[in-house]
């Protein structure tokens, strides 16, 4: 009898911790597969990129992810995705590569680009620049060992507010996803002109940005990207970069932990002509959160009469 009592209480336990861990999971929160949201198939996607191909950054892959996502939705055939701050090329390579996969699963034409000065950084301005941190001609990089990499990144080499001018004039496709890796202020506000023109359509009303040096060391808002990211706020009433709260608990578990979580912000466009417009994350806003947690307890919930059945009153009478 305490044999058989024992392993009913152990299959309740094991019963209980599969209901919490799926109606409060940590980490890889039900959000993250929610149906009711695009991310569960973003999500998928990434997944399973991530398991097949080697090369790939999960933070580019799912900023190209959303980005194709929002272009699908929007009606966008073809964007253009950047990496500001190349040095060496692996974070080139890796766009590149997150890019032939995302344009593959979306049917979107992806544009990849990488800025840098080709020479490594530019000496510091001033504080602003975090001169502690860094050293001018850091991460140079190597030009002719690097353009036999790419198979469809377009290199603009020199300083950042130069090269964009040309980009500008190029009339190039919106810009979905944008990587930030360009260390000091100045630079960060200076790539930070492609959210400042006039036309609606260099950009996506809403584009998926990483910032690189943002954590731990002695980054602030008073210093380097964030610093950047701080004046232009409060510069532009109606176009916003804000940071995607709480984007963990809406990551795959493998990734809901990693740095880059909370390395995400979006660029919002409000003055966009298509900002208003259903950006396809949310896909079925209104069924009941009630629905959600009865699919979720429903295949855990033993009724009681199947104990009674199976182990007599006496040991129902125990639970």
């Amino acid at each position: 009898m305490k044999r058989m009592i024992g392993r009913l209480l152990r299959q309740q336990v094991r019963l209980a911790k599969r209901l919490v861990e799926r109606l409060d999971p940590e980490p890889g929160p039900y959000n993250s597969i929610n149906p009711a949201f695009a991310y569960a198939s973003i999500n998928k996607t990434l997944t399973t990129l991530m398991s097949e191909h080697r090369g790939l950054y999960p933070q580019y892959t799912w900023g190209v992810l959303q980005a194709a996502h929002l272009a699908t939705t929007l009606g966008i055939r073809r964007i253009s995705v950047i990496e500001f701050g190349v040095a060496g090329g692996n974070g080139l390579v890796a766009l590149e590569r997150a890019s032939e996969r995302a344009e593959a699963e979306s049917g979107v034409q992806i544009d990849v680009h990488g800025f840098d000065t080709g020479r490594g950084l530019p000496p510091p301005t001033d504080f602003r620049d975090l001169p502690h941190l860094y050293r001018p001609s850091e991460y140079r990089m190597d030009v002719d060992e690097l353009r036999p990499r790419l198979k469809r990144a377009k290199l603009h080499i020199g300083l950042v507010a130069d090269t964009l001018k040309e980009f500008f004039e190029s009339k190039p496709a919106p810009i979905g996803f944008a990587s930030f890796d360009l260390d000091l202020y100045s630079s960060t506000v200076d790539a930070f002109t492609i959210f400042e023109q006039k036309s609606h359509d260099l950009t996506l009303p809403r584009v998926h940005c990483y910032f690189d040096d943002i954590m731990g060391l002695s980054f602030s808002e008073f210093t380097g990207e964030r610093r950047a990211i701080v004046e232009f706020n409060a510069k532009y009433e109606r176009r916003k970069i804000a940071q995607i709260f709480g984007l963990k608990y809406f990551l795959p578990s493998q990734f809901s932990n990693q740095q880059w979580a909370e390395m995400f912000y979006l660029a919002h466009m409000f003055d966009h002509p298509l900002s208003d417009r259903p950006d396809g994350l949310t896909l079925n806003a209104q069924r009941p959160l009630a629905q959600h947690l009865a699919r979720s307890v429903a295949p855990l919930c033993v009724p009681l009469t199947d104990f009674v059945v199976s182990y007599g009153p006496s040991v129902a009478a125990l639970i």
